[in-house]
């Protein structure tokens, strides 16, 4: 199990400081464009607009001539119940959680007592914390109306656990985990991941990307040094390789060679 050995979790403790570059990787080590885009000044302006706040999106072209100067509850009033749905896909997709769609449509209520966009962040956020994911909070909380505090640490520690390491825990296992974290005062989700990255020892950190690229199908880039380097030197989550892989993942779907049939 990895990170377990010793039971070395808070090595630099769980503060949330990150002090090595964000996860990137360079255009000729993907042989893919995986730049995102700038938080420019005019996408800042957007965010902060009562549009955005209420919706999660701009105003159209069509809205701006009704809603320009509009204020974030009239646009409440007015669009929100147009398209709450989507306003909630697009909370999820804000907090990385698109696994956990489908549980919120089918839970949130659509009809009374409507979130804006960052009201809903701000929410699910909070389940997120408490119980690892958007969809075990809405289950727990919304669904069977139980708020059991050791359920919800359980449930949270396995999640960071296998985000982390990209491995799920069995009872036992997990059962120290959850002590770990209490004796150490970790509740909340972030704080749990922040933790079992600062455990990670550099064979750790290897075996986790090495899992990442057997799992898109790449693990002949084990191979390329550059490639290698460049990513053990970075911080990161299995969960975090995964997404970065997607671009190898497809680039493996494309060049499948086709069988033919006789």
């Amino acid at each position: 199990m990895l990170g377990f050995n010793n039971i070395s979790f808070a090595q630099g403790e769980s503060s949330g400081d990150n002090t090595k570059k964000q996860l990137t990787l360079e255009k000729d080590l993907l042989e893919e464009d995986t730049d995102e885009p700038d938080d420019t000044e005019q996408n800042v302006q957007i965010k902060q607009s009562p549009a955005y706040t209420v919706l999660g999106r701009k105003l159209t072209e069509h809205e701006r001539e009704v809603y320009s100067d509009a204020s974030p509850g009239q646009i409440k009033d007015q669009l929100l119940y147009k398209e709450y749905k989507l306003v909630i896909v697009r909370a999820i997709l804000a907090l990385g959680e698109r696994e956990s769609i489908n549980q919120a449509l089918e839970t949130i209520p659509n009809s009374q007592s409507q979130k804006t966009f960052t009201e809903l962040v701000e929410y699910l956020s909070g389940l997120k914390e408490k119980y690892g994911s958007v969809s075990n909070g809405l289950q727990a909380e919304v669904v069977e109306r139980n708020t059991d505090e050791k359920l919800a640490l359980q449930n949270a520690a396995q999640n960071a656990y296998k985000e982390v390491f990209g491995i799920k825990l069995e009872d036992e296992d997990l059962n120290k985990l959850v002590t770990y974290f209490r004796s150490n005062e970790i509740a909340s989700y972030s704080e749990m991941i922040n933790s079992l990255k600062n455990s990670m020892t550099p064979e750790d950190k290897k075996n986790i990307l090495i899992k990442a690229l057997n799992e898109v199908g790449r693990i002949d880039l084990v191979k390329n040094e550059k490639f290698i380097t460049k990513i053990l030197s970075q911080d990161f989550t299995y969960k975090n390789l995964m997404e970065l892989f997607k671009p190898l993942k497809n680039s493996v779907q494309k060049t499948a060679p086709v069988k033919k049939h006789k």
